[in-house]
């Protein structure tokens, strides 16, 4: 086997790419954790992985799933959602328009 460039071009990589447990480790995690660590992982059902072959895969898009499963279990109140809910957004759009209307309420007892 020669150590030369591949001959196969490794498509762009994306959140569906699929990605060996390794190179999870590497492009995620930096090479803190190991690959017995995330087959860890799935083992306590927190990390999806698939086997083709002897190679087990995942993707991004299941080891960040993961980590905002592991972030909400174990500290809830600081992993929570950082987009609002649609009840919270209408909230807001209400009281800003209860602004609005008081201040040109206001500015037109001035005039």
């Amino acid at each position: 086997m020669s150590c030369g460039p591949s001959r196969f071009v490794r498509p762009e990589l994306t959140d569906e790419t699929p990605i060996t447990l390794r190179e999870a480790c590497d492009l995620y995690f930096r090479g803190i954790i190991t690959e017995f660590s995330l087959r860890a992982e799935h083992a306590r059902g927190m990390l999806t992985i698939f086997r083709v072959g002897r190679q087990d895969f995942t993707t991004l898009r299941f080891v960040r799933e993961m980590q905002d499963r592991k972030c909400r279990e174990q500290n809830p109140k600081i992993c929570a959602p950082a987009s609002p809910s649609a009840a919270d957004a209408e909230a807001a759009r209400a009281a800003a328009r209860a602004s609005f209307k008081r201040l040109k309420t206001s500015l037109s007892r001035r005039a």
